[in-house]
């Protein structure tokens, strides 16, 4: 006897809703009471997640992710073909498809990889042509991803402890590791190798647990100190494994060794100032400071050049100090330049360092940025509406009468530009602004209105006995010079 199961309507977007099934056989009875063969029914393609996001991918590592598609309906689910659309990136590559002739609730998978070549955002999509008559043509699957360059910058980069008596710890040296390049830097480990490893020791900050990541800028500040047992030379190196190409970025560490007279060890360059990233204007001199380390030859006797995307800059050949400090003042060419200072020894061999810049033409108008706290960073808080004018212009508006949180504010301007900031309380609850500042690059800000808060309701924490409406009305409408930088 076939028994029945009251399982209706199955698909309501097709004419046939299933009813019941046979459990024993290979009939259903539909809806109508019609008995339809389940072998005949219509397959239907499953496909989970229904989009895939590779993220941030290193240039040049692969990153494959796996999809599950099943035949969620009845019948047989094959594919005539599953392919990337003519405008998917070439980064990204079928490294499986499913399998074909899926039965009712039978699970493939559909295996993707992306392997960028260069930085930037690549987009695609798969094509699966199956029998589900839902999805005539194709079904489409969309494809997104990052191509990165993320890269360490570790300054210094080796430490020497000099002599240490045996059992004594040496004072703490630091070494800062830095975020370059592009997108996050994530660090996977840190460790202590080599033959003296056992007698050095380092600390992090207490925020640190592996994996770590940095965004772009940050930076990851390590104390170091060596602890000898007895009075042999120590070597030993800091390894930070991490997601960039290079993959491990390296600090030497020395102890318990005077200067070897029959080698020579080139110069170690530190640029102090100013740091990866900073502002400048072509015409307002840039103060450039850097520091040097020779364990051969008197720093005093080293010669050193600083340079802008190789062209050394006017003005800026000179000498360390006895402390190996190393000065100087220059104009710098407009655009993203590269400051490198170099230094040789006696021996023709150097040591560089080098920070990545941006100079503004001063005749062309320069980014700025207003944000809600001491850095270009910090979100606006603002209660109902803010508007921002420049030169008279309305340059941003937000106007959805309600308490938000604005990302920061990014516009072109020059030095004069006049600013124009209205706060509007579209409703009696209350009406509040953070101090907004103006930032322009990493190294100068502007401060503009003070925060504010009123309310006109006795429990509020801004209550304020005098604001009385009417409503909406304003409640800051201040103009403001640019001064900076």
């Amino acid at each position: 006897m076939m028994r029945l199961s009251n399982v209706c309507p199955l698909r309501a977007a097709r004419s046939v809703a299933f009813a019941a099934l046979a459990v024993g056989g290979t009939w259903a009875v539909g809806c109508t009471g019609k008995a339809i063969d389940v072998n005949e029914a219509f397959p239907e393609l499953g496909v989970s997640p229904t989009s895939i996001d590779f993220g941030e991918v290193t240039v040049g590592f692969k990153s494959t992710i796996g999809v599950t598609v099943s035949n969620t309906g009845y019948g047989t689910l094959d594919f005539a073909e599953v392919v990337l659309d003519g405008l998917t990136s070439t980064e990204f590559v079928i490294e499986q498809a499913p399998d074909s002739g899926l039965g009712a609730g039978d699970p493939s998978l559909l295996y993707v990889s992306y392997t960028p070549t260069a930085q930037g955002e690549d987009i695609g999509t798969v094509e699966l042509r199956s029998t589900d008559p839902d999805h005539v043509p194709d079904y489409l699957l969309p494809l997104t991803a990052s191509g990165v360059e993320p890269e360490i910058d570790l300054n210094p980069e080796s430490l020497a402890f000099g002599i240490v008596a045996p059992a004594t710890v040496s004072d703490p040296q630091s070494v800062t590791a830095c975020a370059v390049g592009s997108g996050d830097l994530v660090i996977q480990e840190i460790v202590v190798t080599g033959d003296g490893a056992p007698y050095y020791r380092f600390t992090a900050p207490d925020d640190y647990v592996a994996p770590y990541t940095l965004s772009n800028g940050q930076c990851i500040q390590l104390v170091v100190t060596f602890m000898p047992l007895d009075e042999l030379q120590q070597d030993a190196n800091i390894q930070i494994a991490t997601n960039s190409q290079d993959a491990l970025g390296i600090v030497r560490l020395s102890g318990n060794v005077a200067d070897d007279p029959f080698t020579n060890t080139p110069p170690e360059v530190q640029i102090t100032g100013p740091n990866n990233g900073e502002f400048f204007v072509d015409n307002v001199p840039a103060g450039l400071t850097g520091h040097v380390v020779d364990p051969d030859d008197d720093v005093t006797t080293l010669i050193c050049q600083w340079s802008a995307d190789g062209i050394p800059l006017s003005g800026a050949l000179g000498y360390p100090d006895v402390d190996g400090n190393i000065s100087a003042t220059s104009n710098l060419p407009s655009g993203d330049i590269t400051v490198k200072l170099e230094c040789f020894d006696a021996a023709r061999d150097s040591g560089e360092d080098s920070v990545v810049l941006t100079v503004w033409p001063h005749d062309e108008p320069m980014q700025y940025v207003i944000s809600g706290g001491p850095t270009e960073f910090d979100y606006i808080g603002v209660d109902d509406d803010l508007t921002i004018y420049l030169n008279g212009t309305q340059i941003y508006a937000d106007s959805d009468h309600t308490k938000t949180n604005l990302p920061p504010i990014a516009f072109d301007a020059v030095i004069g530009d006049e600013l124009r900031i209205v706060v509007t309380d579209a409703k009696e609850t209350e009406a509040a602004v953070d101090a907004l500042q103006l930032h322009w690059g990493t190294g100068s800000s502007q401060e503009l209105n003070d925060s504010l808060c009123l309310s006109s309701a006795p429990a509020n924490a801004c209550y304020d006995g005098t604001y009385a409406g009417p409503w909406p009305t304003v409640v800051l409408d201040e103009a403001y010079t640019i001064s900076i930088p």
